[in-house]
Formats: structure tokens, C-alpha cells, sequence
């Protein structure tokens, strides 16, 4: 038996897009457009499988609805 195919996500990483004054001290020819890849397989105790976004640019999603992270603050703020 051979191993199940890999499950991937990629992301490609380009040079920042906008007038160069927003992006001060940054020099796009020292970025090259490039893919990368990444395999979906996690253990099992992980909670959930990171998106493109999170993989990729380390951009993380949060899954808690606003009110419950407005209290969930709020319970920490007063204790």
C-alpha cells in the first residue's frame, strides 16, 4: 500500500503593491515572486487546519464571534 496523496495549500508571495511612499525603507527589487507549498496534515490534536492565509503569511483567523471576545476581554480587564 502506497501513502494517501498529500493534501496542499499554496501561497504566492509577490513585491508590496501600492505607491512606493506607503512603503518606506522598502526596495522591490529585493523581492521575487515565488510559490510556496504547503502540506494540510496535521496531528490529531490539532484544533483546526490553518487556512492559505495562515500558512502562508502568518495571518491568523480567529473563529470566536466579536461578543464573546468583547467579554471574554472584558472578564480579564476586571479581575
Amino acid at each position: 500500500m502506497g501513502e494517501p496523496p498529500t493534501p496542499y495549500i499554496a501561497a504566492w508571495h509577490q513585491a508590496p503593491f501600492g505607491p512606493l511612499e506607503e512603503f518606506e525603507g522598502v526596495n522591490r527589487d529585493d523581492f521575487a515572486l515565488h510559490l510556496e507549498l504547503f502540506t494540510i496534515r496535521r496531528t490529531s490534536g490539532k484544533l483546526k487546519f490553518l487556512a492559505g492565509s495562515e500558512s502562508g503569511m502568518s495571518v491568523f483567523i480567529n473563529d470566536v464571534p466579536p461578543e464573546t471576545a468583547a467579554q471574554r476581554l472584558r472578564e480579564v480587564a476586571s479581575s
